[in-house]
């Protein structure tokens, strides 16, 4: 079938294949190996590796190859399973299989979402139900997380029973184990420059009986860079490229209107707005940080809700949009 491979600009396999088959394919496909989709049937269909809860275990022998897969019918999560914890079954279907699927990285700002799905049981609007019901519109779906989970310690989800804005908050859950101070959830992938200023928003709800023993915060890191300084430049680089935005109690008077969130809850929900200086550094990873306020040795849980992030560029902020000219509107439909 070579002459079909080379015809073409990828080959997407069957699903009933064996090891040797994968090893086969990779040497006759030499440097193009990344061309070669390997079909993997979620439902099981005929001879197969894994499939089901268990497709990871196809994806590992796929990327031990250096082949690329072509996952067929993921569907089988809500098709088989039904839609009862259909949102937690997903979440866990993907999960098993996040070590071998790139991650797409937020490449510019400002970056800012709500977790909101396109989709809920009501909808909200500044942490107030508007409108009780169900419903579903993915034209407002808001950019989403990596749901990561660590060892049944600290877990990511879906929260549809309270929200900022939309039909969906991000509920994390987790336990600072004894002897830690915190822990630090990995919200989003970033690749790109950081700015020199950096502005960031967190709206958020703890819940729970050791709600009053905890601060939550946010987390950037960095690329290694000898170049990266926090700060100005005779600064020191931070260990492990680890920045902890300082906590702003009132914006710039310049920005006042646009961080008027800064320090103001509502609706039960606190925000917070916070300030980074950076010089010559690259962007990695936003976290979510969760400490205690005190030292303890005993383990303490959390459930901590999140409403609404943003990251924006401070140099940005201050500049005034273009102004909108010869706007025309039609078939309106009021209500």
């Amino acid at each position: 079938h070579r002459v079909f491979f080379d015809a073409c600009d990828g080959l997407f396999t069957n699903y009933n294949w064996k090891q040797e088959n994968l090893e086969r394919s990779r040497e006759l496909a030499g440097p193009r190996r990344t061309d070669v989709y390997v079909g993997v049937d979620v439902f099981g269909r005929g001879e197969v590796i894994g499939s089901g809860f268990d497709t990871n275990k196809s994806l590992r022998l796929i990327r031990q190859y250096g082949l690329s897969a072509a996952i067929f019918a993921p569907g089988w999560v809500y098709e088989h399973l039904g839609e009862e914890n259909f949102l937690q079954n997903e979440n866990k279907f993907w999960g098993l299989l996040a070590e071998y699927l790139p991650t797409h990285s937020i490449c510019t700002l400002p970056l800012a979402t709500s977790f909101s799905l396109g989709m809920g049981n009501s909808r909200f609007l500044d942490g107030k139900e508007e409108e009780a019901g169900p419903w579903y519109d993915l034209s407002v779906q808001e950019i989403q997380p990596l749901y990561p989970e660590h060892e049944g310690r600290l877990s990511t989800s879906c929260c549809l029973q309270d929200a900022w804005c939309g039909g969906s908050s991000l509920r994390v859950q987790g336990i600072i184990p004894s002897g830690k101070e915190h822990v630090a959830t990995r919200l989003f992938s970033l690749q790109m420059p950081a700015p020199p200023k950096l502005f960031l928003t967190l709206r958020y709800k703890l819940e729970g009986p050791h709600a009053d023993e905890l601060s939550v915060g946010l987390e950037l890191t960095t690329w290694d860079s000898s170049t990266c300084h926090e700060g100005n430049i005779t600064s020191l680089p931070e260990p492990n490229g680890r920045h902890h935005p300082r906590f702003l109690p009132a914006p710039p008077p310049s920005l006042a209107k646009l961080l008027a969130v800064c320090n103001h809850g509502s609706n039960g929900w606190t925000s917070r707005c916070y300030e980074l200086d950076l010089q010559g550094c690259s962007l990695r990873d936003l976290s979510l940080l969760v400490s205690r306020h005190q030292h303890s040795p005993q383990e303490t849980s959390f459930t901590c809700l999140l409403g609404e992030v943003r990251v924006l560029d401070a140099a940005s902020t201050g500049v005034s949009p273009p102004q909108v000219q010869n706007l025309a509107a039609s078939q309106f439909w009021w209500q």
